[in-house]
Parts: C-alpha cells; sequence; structure tokens
C-alpha cells in the first residue's frame, strides 16, 4: 500500500493528522519522522533501494528544529527516485512568500494547520492517483459485478490524470495564483464569484459570444477590483 511519510516535530501535532486523514478516509500507511536529519536519513536509504517502495505522499511541516522543512524540499529536487512523489507542505504560516517558495522548491500543494477534513479530501480529489480512500475502495467493490461501468470509469480516471500530469506546471501556477487572489479579495464567497466570471468571460471570448455576454451582465471581468489585502491569519 502507498506509503505517507509525516515529517512532524511536535508530537500532538502529528497524533491530530492522523487522526484527520482516518477522518477524511485515508487508508495510506502513515511514517511518522521527527526531523529533517531523520527524514533525510530515510529518503537516502529509499533512494538505495533498500526500502520496498518509494513513499508515494509526504507530508512536510516547515518549520522544523535546526533546519527547516525546505531543505528537504531542495534535496529531493532533481532525483529520479522521488519524481512522483506528491509533496504537501504543512504550516502555521498563511503568507504567500512561504508558499511560493515552496512551490519553487517543488511543493504541489499546502495544509494550513490545523488540519480540516474537508480540506483533506479537497486535495485528495486534485490528487486522487496518490491516495488509498475508503470511497475509492467502495466505489470499486460496488462496481465490479458490471465489468463496463467499472472500465469506463477506470479508462476516465486515466484521463482526468493524464490531462493533469501533461499540464502539472499550468495547474499548480493557477492554484497559486488564486491562493493570493483569496487573500486579496473579501471573503470566499467574493472570490468564487470572481472566479466564475474570469472564467464565464473566457469561455464566451473563445466561443464568439463575448458580445453577447457583455450586454447582458453589463460588466467584464476587467471591471473587478480586488479588496483591500486582509491581514494574514495567524
Amino acid at each position: 500500500m502507498q506509503e505517507i511519510l509525516l515529517v512532524e516535530d511536535f508530537e500532538p501535532d502529528a497524533r491530530l493528522i492522523e487522526r484527520t486523514l482516518r477522518k477524511a478516509g485515508v487508508l495510506n500507511p502513515v511514517r511518522h519522522v521527527w526531523d529533517v536529519a531523520e527524514a533525510l536519513l530515510y529518503l537516502a536509504t529509499v533512494e538505495k533501494g533498500e526500502k520496498d517502495s518509494t513513499p508515494a505522499i509526504l507530508l512536510l511541516d516547515l518549520k522544523l528544529p535546526q533546519r527547516s522543512g525546505f531543505d528537504i524540499l531542495g534535496w529531493l529536487q532533481g532525483r529520479q527516485a522521488f519524481c512522483d512523489m506528491l509533496r504537501i507542505v504543512l504550516t502555521q504560516l498563511d503568507d504567500l512568500q512561504t508558499i511560493r517558495r515552496a512551490y519553487s522548491l517543488g511543493a504541489h500543494s499546502f495544509l494550513t494547520k490545523p488540519l480540516r477534513p474537508s480540506d483533506l479530501k479537497e486535495l485528495v480529489g486534485a490528487f486522487p492517483r496518490h491516495w488509498q480512500t475508503s470511497r475509492g475502495r467502495t466505489r470499486k467493490q460496488s462496481t465490479s459485478a458490471g465489468g463496463e461501468v467499472a472500465l469506463d470509469k477506470s479508462t476516465r480516471k486515466r484521463d482526468a490524470d493524464a490531462v493533469f500530469e501533461r499540464n502539472r506546471k499550468i495547474i499548480e501556477r493557477l492554484r497559486a495564483d488564486l491562493d493570493a487572489l483569496k487573500e486579496q479579495v473579501s471573503d470566499t464567497e467574493e472570490t468564487f464569484a470572481v472566479i466564475d466570471l474570469i472564467v464565464s468571460d473566457f469561455r464566451d471570448r473563445h466561443t464568439g459570444d463575448a458580445a453577447k455576454r457583455l450586454v447582458a451582465t453589463g460588466a467584464s471581468a476587467r471591471s473587478i477590483r480586488p479588496s483591500p489585502k486582509r491581514r494574514a491569519r495567524k
């Protein structure tokens, strides 16, 4: 079964993360290490082939004793053995500079502590092939009797994964831009309203219906101005 490598120095946080994973239906086994040195030692043995498999997911606290989680991200860069590892940073620092630095070092996404099952489920949905979930197991069992249905769903999943892999860098840049937008707009509902308008405007401009939409709405995405930046959450 695909393993999660959790790097977290604070035991109560580590236990809470593991409980949240189970509440979200995640079945992957969790290997917990405490600091950068222990993490790098384990990853080095994996790279040498001394372990049965490579961890599928890295859950990495950025604020660690002596050395930071950024050191692990830097070490992983360019190492072929870990090219398929999903790298998620865990932090209480909800600031764009930290997030952008993590992305620049190869992180795929981030979660703010304390983790919430809803946030984790969204992450599982965004990177489905790395996670093993109780929901996925139930779905597989329920469709096993109908081979065509199971095959169709499997094919769609492979197609979706292939699209994601081909466009991974673009998707991650868009995700970072949307995180930045959320920090600038006054609330979540307004953020979604801005995104919906931008997507609708883009779709219309590329299907020849821009004029109709602008007449109907009396506005365009360019008319929106972000609200003043909110104070970062502690």
